[in-house]
């Protein structure tokens, strides 16, 4: 479903302020451009005739600068205002009905990723984009999920500032929102560029490795798919919860928790190349949501395997007590010091800290979350011997 047509109305003033105004813009655009490989990011305010470009980071000397405008049907986004959808293009080339558009005759880019920027009205304000002289395999790659995460931020960062413009009573609630998504921003730059650049790196291996080389090159392209999936499935869910939004569920009456769990304990076991103990007695079917579940345990379990004992197994347990199901993954290591365990859960807290080097930090927020919505818990424990985090729900939904 399209959002809202945008106004023909514009006042180049008021526009390009409310992108101006947010502080985070500049730096979303260099993660944008560090995270995809393009070479040209924009975020533009659309209307019914015009493209207008509020911010932009160039790389290419050829692109439209802030405060340029565009007859809206010489770009790639007129698309997107009509269907409200991201349009993602890996080659104009292969696109003859869109070649004689302006950013490609007169800016002489190839490739294209629009994103509509929509508000909390169902109105459009205007597009995120990113565009670049070469064509790229942009269409099956995590990118235009990210970029919808972005497009929230920004569409959630105009209105507060307009709010806080309308109502001054407002402004520390949006400085404080303004902090956390800097944060955020700062951290998923980081967060997903090492994954896409280990996988850039072992394409770039491939064509000259002989057959044995391959296949570990292929390994760990495999790890690194799985920790962007991860950090993009984490990031979407954590930004819903930021912008009002809650962990939606679709519980199943009877769902096989033990295959499940052993598939996935299998699957992460090869992934992240460490062994996994597992003792699972799970002889009843259990209501919940089988999908949200196994992220949970993925989240727990790459919680333990990054921060545990290299050299010692990770334990997977799983069991139903009471009328409860229990699922237990323990590492050894070394212990978490009581007065951090309480801060565990929450987002960018590594035991109480807060550092980007070890990245976003989202997994045991996003567990907890999970855990709350299936009326259940998600506790942690740790001594010298084994840290120890326990999720427990009903069996029987409450």
């Amino acid at each position: 479903m399209r959002a809202n047509a945008p106004s023909d109305e514009y006042t180049t003033p008021s526009d390009v302020e409310d992108i101006q105004s947010i502080a985070q813009v500049p730096r979303l655009l260099q993660v944008c451009i560090a995270t995809t490989g393009m070479k040209f990011a924009a975020i533009a305010r659309v209307t019914d005739t015009r493209w207008v470009a509020c911010a932009t980071q160039d790389e290419t000397g050829i692109g439209p600068s802030t405060g340029d405008a565009l007859d809206l049907r010489e770009t790639i986004c007129e698309d997107v205002d009509r269907s409200g959808k991201t349009i993602v293009i890996d080659d104009i080339r292969d696109h003859p009905d869109k070649a004689s558009k302006a950013v490609v005759g007169t800016h002489g880019f190839r490739s294209f990723i629009s994103v509509p920027i929509t508000m909390s009205d169902g109105s459009l304000f205007g597009t995120l984009c990113l565009m670049d002289p070469q064509a790229r395999a942009l269409s099956d790659g995590p990118f235009a999920d990210m970029l919808g995460l972005f497009t929230d931020l920004i569409a959630s960062e105009i209105g507060a500032n307009r709010r806080a413009r309308a109502n001054e009573s407002e402004m520390s609630q949006v400085v404080e929102s303004s902090r956390l998504r800097e944060e955020f921003i700062g951290v998923i730059g980081h967060d997903l560029r090492n994954p896409v650049s280990a996988l850039s790196a072992g394409l770039r291996m491939l064509p000259r490795a002989d057959a044995a080389r391959q296949e570990q090159i292929i390994a760990e392209m495999q790890k690194s798919v799985l920790r962007m999936s991860a950090l993009i499935q984490n990031l979407m869910d954590f930004t819903r919860g930021r912008l009002g939004g809650r962990i939606q569920l679709e519980r199943t009456p009877e769902v096989d928790l033990a295959e499940m769990l052993t598939d996935l304990a299998h699957e992460i076991e090869i992934g992240m190349s460490r062994r996994i103990e597992t003792s699972i007695d799970i002889p009843q079917k259990v209501h919940c949501d089988p999908g949200r579940i196994g992220q949970l345990v993925s989240n727990l379990l790459a919680n333990a395997t990054t921060h545990g004992a290299s050299d010692s197994p990770v334990r997977l347990m799983a069991h139903t007590v009471d009328g409860m199901l229990r699922i237990e993954v323990g590492n050894s290591g070394e212990p978490i010091p009581e007065h951090r365990i309480q801060r565990l859960f929450e987002p960018y807290s590594r035991g109480g800290e807060t550092t980007r080097s070890q990245g976003l930090g989202l997994g045991l927020h996003i567990a907890s979350r999970i855990a709350e919505a299936h009326d259940g818990s998600l506790t942690a424990r740790s001594s010298p011997a084994e840290t120890v985090f326990t999720f427990e729900m009903p069996l029987a939904r409450v």
